[in-house]
């Protein structure tokens, strides 16, 4: 009698592999799937497994890219180039009823089974998961893929973008959209990008042993000026221990600066990466050589807060 209680509550806690209203069924499922896992459900939604309003996972949200499928028994797996884990889908998407195969994200973005993605999230060992072993994630698990000890926790998704493919028309264009906000520390430049990655600048010493002097004028033949424009430029920056699952950047187009002013005080440091303070800059009179001619970037404020600070 305990046996078949446990199976009925992991019967019914698993029910959003299907429609979640009204009598329709998803008919790429096996009959024999449909049959057993139910028609309703109160777990993530409207059909999927989604993060809990109120509930922690312990994940650091860093860059993904994958693969997203539906099993056949209805469970959502990505793969993100190493192995597939079982995904929990970020607040507020849902599936629509009598299509197992197809979700929705809260501003009407359809994502299905196959899709290449780009996302958010984190990868979270099951142990450590609320609700394991004895809650609905835990019946999560048990029900889908028991042997996978881990979830995937997406915070955003969207169908991958794929840069290789874009014209200088549409490369010059990201460029000069791009709001550059997000400063990354590191060696003895600087770098700054727009918060998705797709378009970075880098200025730092050719020589990690030139003496640095102030301010420097771009062109300058002891320094480097750049901007790249692709996907996932600084998922591995500054790091030289990378997880098999990380992305790596992609680089569709690399344009050189032909102008601009930088100006800061280089400090004085005693042992790398030791008890550094951040570093400021400001960038000024900004100027690509871009494919389409020259583009001015205007001004930037710049800040190297690892100052001194290499891989390794």
């Amino acid at each position: 009698m305990k046996r078949f209680a446990y199976i009925v509550s992991v019967v019914a806690a698993f029910s959003f592999f299907v429609a979640g209203c009204g009598d329709g069924v998803d008919p790429l499922l096996p009959p024999e799937t449909v049959g057993n896992v139910g028609s309703s459900s109160n777990l993530g939604g409207d059909g999927l497994p989604v993060q809990q309003p109120g509930e922690s996972y312990g994940h650091t949200s860093e860059s993904l890219v994958g693969t997203l499928t539906q099993q056949a028994n209805g469970c959502w797996t990505a793969d993100l180039g190493d192995l597939p884990r079982l995904v929990i889908f970020p607040i507020g998407y849902s599936k629509p009823a009598g299509n197992g195969r197809v979700m929705e994200a809260p501003d009407g973005t359809t994502i299905r089974s196959g899709m290449a993605f780009d996302g958010q999230g984190g990868i979270v060992p099951a142990r450590s998961f609320p609700g394991v072993p004895d809650g609905y994630w835990g019946n999560y698990l048990t029900f889908c893929e028991p042997e996978l000890q881990e979830f995937l926790v997406l915070d955003s998704i969207s169908p991958a973008f794929r840069p290789d493919g874009l014209s200088d028309d549409e490369l010059v264009a990201m460029l000069d959209e791009a709001e550059l906000s997000v400063s990354w520390g590191c060696g003895l430049g600087f770098t700054i990008s727009s918060e998705d990655q797709r378009v970075a600048l880098l200025v730092a010493p050719i020589d990690s042993g030139t003496a640095i002097a102030t301010p420097v004028s771009f062109p300058d033949d002891q320094w480097y000026g750049t901007v790249m424009i692709g996907k996932n430029l600084m998922v591995n920056h500054c790091n030289d221990a990378i997880e098999g699952w990380k992305p790596v950047p992609i680089v569709a187009a690399q344009w050189p600066l032909v102008a601009g002013t930088l100006d800061f005080k280089p400090p004085v440091v005693e042992g790398w990466c030791s008890g550094v303070e951040p570093v400021p800059a400001g960038f000024s009179g900004i100027e690509i050589e871009t494919p389409l001619g020259v583009l001015d970037l205007g001004d930037l404020d710049l800040v190297n807060d690892a100052y001194g600070c290499f891989a390794g």
